[in-house]
């Protein structure tokens, strides 16, 4: 019986960066770029490999051919009707060089849009940094000064950032949790807004 060979295994890492870095050159140039997808107004030249490798809902198009999306080479046009161009745009980025670059309050939008495209990594990470961008806004909406004695109170109460804050709205953000609650769940009734009709109050008795 032969005996198996020794093998050597030595991984280069700098082909896989230089791989990815090389396709993306290749992109910005149009060079090679087999399918334009269509954001907005804003076209943008890919690969399909790239694009399906990198994404279940492109993989879904191009090698499942969910659309009945052409299988060879022919520089068809894709419409994306749910991602604005400026999202497509940090996703795109982020395929092809593996680093994503996105303003803050934009976060939300691009991991909405990760979803809907099925990219697992911003799929995992993302939610750790919305959650946090959400906790931090909330430790700073709730840091006011301790309420001073009604002696001595002035008209306004100062947040650490130096900003006056009315007593009112001081008083507010000190009441228990319970209101907080329940403004949670009025945001969650999809911007209803309930009126009530008051009933009309009986006429003078002298107009009997």
């Amino acid at each position: 019986m032969a005996s198996t060979p020794d093998m050597v295994n030595i991984p280069f890492l700098e082909q896989e960066q230089g791989l990815l870095s090389q396709l993306n050159a290749m992109r910005l140039q149009h060079q090679l770029c087999d399918v334009t997808v269509r954001a907005g107004e804003q076209e943008f030249h890919c690969h399909q490999a790239v694009l399906a490798a990198s994404s279940g809902h492109f993989h879904s198009i191009f090698v499942q051919g969910v659309l009945c999306f052409p299988k060879k080479p022919s520089n068809e046009s894709l419409d994306l009707s749910f991602v604005s161009p400026e999202v497509f745009t940090i996703i795109l980025d982020f395929i092809y060089t593996a680093n994503l670059k996105c303003p803050a309050e934009i976060v939300g939008d691009v991991l909405q849009a990760a979803k809907m495209l099925e990219i697992p990594p911003l799929i995992k990470q993302l939610p750790v940094f919305v959650a946090g961008s959400m906790n931090s806004n909330k430790v700073q909406r709730l840091s006011v000064d301790t309420p001073q004695p009604a002696s001595s109170r002035q008209t306004c109460s100062t947040a650490p950032s130096g900003v006056a804050v009315p007593d009112s709205l001081t008083e507010m953000l000190m009441e228990p949790d319970g209101s907080a609650d329940q403004t949670a769940s009025t945001s969650a009734l999809g911007n209803v807004v309930v009126k009530q009709e008051l009933s009309p109050s009986p006429p003078p008795e002298n107009e009997l």
